[in-house]
């Protein structure tokens, strides 16, 4: 699927599903469509340590990457990875931003 064609929904399954292959804890996808209007879901889930934090953010990001040429538009947290921040936009919720 190419970055032109993945909803929000499709692109929250990813990244859910590459944190997932890490043996991320409490993997939760939140659904904020018609809550707040600078996202449509979050992804949250826990690592048991710093070095579980980061890799569950290189599979995320290189799982995203490799399967659908997509890269974060910002990455916070990750020198300490004590918490990781990633913000991936669908195409879709992109252009709704721009009108």
């Amino acid at each position: 699927m190419s970055p032109e064609t993945m909803s929000p929904e499709d692109l929250v399954r990813a990244i859910a599903h590459h944190a997932a292959d890490r043996k991320a804890l409490e993997v939760v996808q939140l659904d904020l469509r018609g809550l707040i209007g600078y996202t449509d879901f979050f992804v949250i889930c826990s690592g048991r340590s710093n070095r579980q934090v980061k890799a569950i953010h290189d599979a995320i990001h290189h799982g995203m990457k490799a399967d659908h040429g997509l890269l974060p538009g910002r990455v916070e947290g990750l020198t300490e990875a004590r918490w990781v921040l990633m913000d991936y936009r669908s195409e879709e919720h992109t252009s709704e931003l721009q009108s």
